[in-house]
Formats: structure tokens, C-alpha cells, sequence
């Protein structure tokens, strides 16, 4: 093993307290911790050093095989959206920018500015309770069977087997290690909406939670979610939705037929792409004692100043045991959150109103609309005999 540069300001650089470390894990070497890592096999293929112009003129060129003309019909959680200009000015502003996650005393201005991101989601989803933001969807589906399980003791998660591939493996990942167990409900073939007939077979004692997506991975509305509720809270078990939040300025709020938790994405709410990213994951819940014990992330909450003049801004439910230095008894294992993503979707909120949000969904189903009738005729004779939907998106 090449002897390592001790390096002034990294812990633990010197060569006899890494070899100590080693033996203590069990490896004769540092590169035996990323052995597992396909790229260590594989080198990538980097061109050679160059300076900062070169780097720019470089990626320019790449990126200049880009037809920015071309529109977009990929995404599964995450897709190019317009973005105000003022949604960038505000958040680009350092008292929010800078914002990190401390203290509330030095960050009033971040406080407010979360709070008021917590209403307005709230308002949207139909729930009680809004937490700042967790990474995207698929975390928040995760940390929502997590609670579920928690909340009623059982292990038994059931989906709709439509849901996103990805969302499914994140979800089984977050509950892989608390015992809850994940399985699909089959859908219905013609309409796309989920089979009850298999949901009451596979509802039982142990059903922890039916979790469903309105509109479903591939786009279809779930109109039997009235009947799903009453399923699900008849077996004791928790009602839990999954939503596009550009859907809701048109669609029922899931808090209005009966979901207990509500989680889903804001990516379309003022976030740039940006390779993937950034993502904002939704998380709401009902005002129930219960159900506020287990959240999982913070809680702002408005309170009269002393003197009684104005209002404070604040993080509430500090009893809670979400935070990592828990370990172990910790309702998740949470550390950095979206705290800017939620700002932006905030102020692009704040700037649509409700008459806004109500425009965007309606132009989002007719051009939807418009391109399956466009695209209908040249489909073949593979979905001959699907009833599709006047919503039904087209995923390519």
C-alpha cells in the first residue's frame, strides 16, 4: 500500500492511526472499502487536465448536440418544467441560499419562508400537517410504510404493481431493515386502475398500509379511491396516496377521500432539472397525536412573539426522536434537508395562486388529450381492447 500524504486538516491521515483503523475493520487496505464500486475495475475514460476556459468550451460542445427544440416526453419523477425567473432571483437570495439548518434564531426569514411552504403544500394535498420536504417521492413512499408499520405494528405493505420500478426498490429498501414487508396488488389490464377484488384478498390482519398513486405511474386517474379508503380502514389499516402535485389544481386533494398520509413530488413546482435533480419530496399527514409522533422531519409552526406584537417562526414536536443523534431509536435516519428546493416551491406557489394551479393542470390534460388523439392512430394492435382514459398520459 502507497504511504498516505498526512495531510494537516484530514483526521485520522497519519499512517499508524489508519493502520490501526484497518485491522479494527478487518482490511489490509483502504482500496478494500470501495472494492464493490464497478468504476474501480472499470476506469472512466477523462480527457487530459485542462484549464477552467478549456473545461467551459469542452462541455459547450457537448452539450451543443442538444436539440433544445425537442420536447420531452420521458421523465418518471423527474422532467424539464418551466421555471419563473422570479422563483430563481428569490432563492438565490444568500439569507436563503446560505440558509443551512440550524437554529431558528438567525434564519427568521428561511423559518417564514418554510412555514408558509408547509400551508400552502398542506392546502393542496388536503392534509392537516406538512413537513419541510424529504429528498423526492421515493423516499417519502419509503418513510411513509416505515410509519405506517409503526403506527399499527403489522408488516404487510401492499402497492399497486404499476407503481414506479424505482419507487418499488427505494421502497423496500427503507423498509428492508424495519420489518415491513412490501407487496404488489395487480392492476386492471383494460382501465389501469387497481383490481379490489385482489386488494380485499390480500387485505388482512396484517396490512399495515394500501398505499395507491393518483394519477398511477403510467398516468391513469384512480377513480375507485373512495372504495380503496373504505378497504383499508376497514382492515385497521393505514390509507396512504401518492401524487404528482402539478395534478392537484384539477384533481381531488387525497385528504378529501379519506388518505391518512399523503407523500409525492414538487419537482414540477419551480425546480430546474439540473442532471437529474433537484427533487422534493412531499410528506403529510392528518392532525392525529399519533401520527405527529412520527414524522419523519420538521414541523414549522407560527407563535405569538412575547411582548405579543408580532409572530415567531419556528421548528415544533423537538420531542420527537427523528433526529440521528437517536441512533437507533430514531423515527429516520434524516441529516441535510431540501430546505431550498421547498423555498422555491414556495414562491412558485405563492406566484400561480389558485387560479394558477387550476390553469396548469388544465393545460397539462388537454395537451395530454391532444397528443394521445395525435397518437392513437399510430399505435398498434398491442393495447387493442384497453379502455384509455381522457387523462391517460403517453410515457415513452
Amino acid at each position: 500500500m502507497a504511504v498516505p500524504f498526512v495531510h494537516p486538516y484530514i483526521p485520522n491521515s497519519v499512517p499508524e492511526v489508519m493502520k490501526q483503523m484497518m485491522q479494527e475493520i478487518g482490511i489490509d487496505d483502504i482500496d478494500d472499502l470501495f472494492k464493490d464500486l464497478p468504476f474501480r475495475s472499470d476506469p472512466i475514460n477523462l480527457p487530459d487536465p485542462m484549464s477552467e476556459y478549456e473545461l467551459r468550451r469542452y462541455v459547450a460542445e457537448i452539450l451543443s448536440k442538444n436539440n433544445d427544440q425537442l420536447l420531452v416526453f420521458c421523465g418518471a419523477g423527474c422532467w424539464p418544467h418551466y421555471v419563473p425567473a422570479v422563483v430563481d432571483e428569490i432563492i438565490n437570495r444568500t439569507e436563503f441560499k446560505t440558509a443551512y439548518l440550524g437554529l431558528p434564531e438567525p434564519e427568521k426569514g428561511k423559518m417564514q419562508a418554510l412555514f408558509e411552504f408547509q400551508s400552502m403544500m398542506a392546502e393542496m394535498v388536503g392534509m392537516d400537517v406538512v413537513i419541510n420536504s424529504v429528498y423526492d417521492w421515493s423516499t417519502a413512499a419509503g418513510e411513509a410504510a416505515n410509519m405506517a408499520r409503526r403506527l399499527t405494528g403489522r408488516g404487510q405493505i401492499l402497492v399497486p404493481a404499476n407503481i414506479s420500478p424505482d419507487r418499488l426498490d427505494v421502497m423496500k429498501t427503507y423498509t428492508e431493515w424495519s420489518g415491513a414487508r412490501i407487496q404488489t396488488v395487480a392492476f386492471d389490464p383494460k382501465r389501469g386502475t387497481l383490481d379490489l377484488s385482489e386488494l380485499e384478498r390480500s387485505t388482512g390482519p396484517d396490512t399495515a398500509a394500501v398505499y395507491i398513486e393518483n394519477p398511477s405511474y403510467l398516468g391513469v386517474i384512480e377513480d375507485q379511491v373512495d372504495v380503496i379508503a373504505k378497504i383499508a380502514h376497514n382492515a385497521g389499516a393505514v390509507f396512504a396516496v401518492g401524487v404528482d402535485a402539478s395534478s392537484l389544481g384539477i384533481l381531488e386533494p387525497p385528504g378529501e377521500y379519506g388518505a391518512d398520509i399523503v407523500v409525492g413530488e414538487a419537482q414540477p413546482f419551480g425546480l430546474h432539472m439540473n442532471f437529474g435533480g433537484n427533487s422534493l419530496g412531499i410528506f403529510g399527514c392528518k392532525d392525529d397525536p399519533e401520527y405527529l409522533e412520527q414524522l419523519p422531519g420538521y414541523v414549522g409552526a407560527v407563535a405569538p412573539t412575547v411582548d405579543g406584537q408580532g409572530k415567531g417562526y419556528l421548528d415544533t414536536l423537538w420531542d420527537r426522536r427523528h433526529f440521528f443523534v437517536q441512533r437507533e431509536n430514531a423515527t429516520s435516519l434524516i441529516g441535510s434537508s431540501s430546505n431550498l428546493c421547498a423555498i422555491g416551491a414556495a414562491v412558485y406557489m405563492a406566484l400561480m395562486g389558485p387560479q394558477g394551479m387550476g390553469e396548469l393542470s388544465e393545460a397539462i390534460t388537454a395537451r395530454t388529450q391532444l397528443c394521445h388523439q395525435s397518437h392513437r392512430p399510430n399505435r398498434g394492435s398491442e393495447d387493442a381492447g384497453l379502455e384509455w382514459g381522457p387523462f391517460q398520459r403517453i410515457c415513452c
